[in-house]
């Protein structure tokens, strides 16, 4: 990808913070203590104030949401203090492919046994990523499967993958990213990616994908996830459409995510088209899924005026848009706080600051701004 520009970027309008901050107080949540909110379709729960400090999890349990954010075990004790004190749910990136099954039925149980434990320990819904990712440069997808050409074969070592899972977790895991990112990057970014699953299993790889995993993984939600749609109204156009697809086909699949990545592929930041981002979830519900957004982060150049109230604004619209939604019960955010970005090794540079916490944990503009979406009648 390209490197970082040094360009600005203008802040499209007023955050307002302090309204925010004023309507997550006086709003507070309901909730029963420990519960983990109520799950899509359930109804809401009972109402009543949540003691100050408001949190994410408090808010979410209030309106039926589940509150997220991606975990990798081995963070600071600091870094769990506030993952519990804020979040119900977790997304482990460390269940991929390559990670857990180097080599045929060669398995690595270290970081996914240690993250599965934490998520019992303290009642968190788990989503696991991903299944099937193999897209230009990026992959989860390890080599030995990659040199699998015999159809028969790979779909008996996928089945035999997510089936393993399933036999050592169980119920834990409560949904999958079955398949990860199909679409293309780059232009045309309406086409599937033709990766090696597509070659191999054919056109119609992804409802494949999906059947394997209901096979393997009988009891758990079946997810499609995509990135970069949120200001691309033809990708998201093609993404309702591969959908609709599958629905009509009868493909086992439960929802549809949009990431929330606020980057695009060229690594430039990027403000979300929030009219386009809510289309697309309705579009996708209309359907009979379950919609969600599943890795919000926004990196931010240090170089842009009122940097954190831009942030605010970009994140707070995305949660608006997903609560206008009555289907989208599920957001996500992506790493804890700034130290621990994804984004750092891929910008080369540790000064984006893309996620709702400071390095030391203290809450950004971005904090209140999801409080206010999320407290928005």
């Amino acid at each position: 990808m390209a490197a970082w520009p040094t360009g600005h970027r203008t802040h499209r309008g007023p955050v307002r913070i302090l309204a925010a901050v004023s309507v997550a107080v006086m709003l507070g949540v309901a909730a029963s203590p420990g519960a983990l909110g109520p799950a899509p379709g359930s109804g809401a729960a009972s109402v009543r104030a949540c003691p100050p400090p408001v949190t994410f999890r408090c808010a979410g349990q209030r309106i039926g949401v589940r509150v997220g954010e991606s975990f990798d075990e081995g963070e600071s004790a600091a870094e769990d203090r506030l993952r519990l004190a804020q979040f119900d749910a977790v997304t482990f990136p460390n269940f991929t492919w390559s990670q857990t099954e180097p080599g045929p039925n060669r398995w690595d149980f270290r970081a996914t046994d240690a993250e599965i434990a934490f998520a019992r320990r303290h009642h968190l819904y788990v989503t696991a990523n991903h299944f099937v990712w193999d897209q230009l440069a990026y992959s989860s997808t390890p080599a030995w499967v990659n040199a699998i050409n015999d159809p028969v074969r790979l779909e008996a070592v996928m089945l035999n993958h997510i089936s393993t899972f399933t036999k050592r977790y169980g119920d834990t895991i409560r949904a999958w990213t079955v398949v990860n990112e199909p679409l293309s990057y780059f232009i045309p970014t309406t086409a599937i990616h033709p990766n090696h699953f597509a070659k191999v299993l054919g056109p119609d790889w992804i409802a494949d994908a999906f059947r394997i995993a209901h096979r393997g993984a009988p009891r758990t939600a079946l997810w499609l996830n995509e990135v970069f749609t949120e200001d691309d109204p033809a990708k998201a156009n093609s993404l309702v459409e591969l959908a609709a697809g599958l629905v009509a086909r009868h493909v086992p699949i439960d929802g549809v995510s949009l990431e929330g990545h606020l980057f695009t592929p060229l690594l430039e930041p990027m403000v979300p088209d929030v009219a386009l981002v809510r289309q697309t979830l309705e579009r996708l519900a209309a359907l009979g899924l379950q919609v969600a957004l599943s890795e919000i982060d926004a990196p931010t150049l240090p170089t842009t005026p009122n940097r954190f109230a831009v942030q605010a604004d970009d994140i707070g619209g995305l949660v608006g848009a997903c609560r206008a939604v009555p289907q989208c019960r599920s957001i996500t955010f992506w790493d804890i706080d700034d130290s621990q970005s994804w984004l750092i090794p891929l910008f080369h540079r540790a000064d984006v600051d893309p996620t709702l916490f400071t390095s030391e944990q203290r809450p950004k503009p971005a904090f209140a701004s999801v409080l206010a979406a999320m407290s928005d009648p």
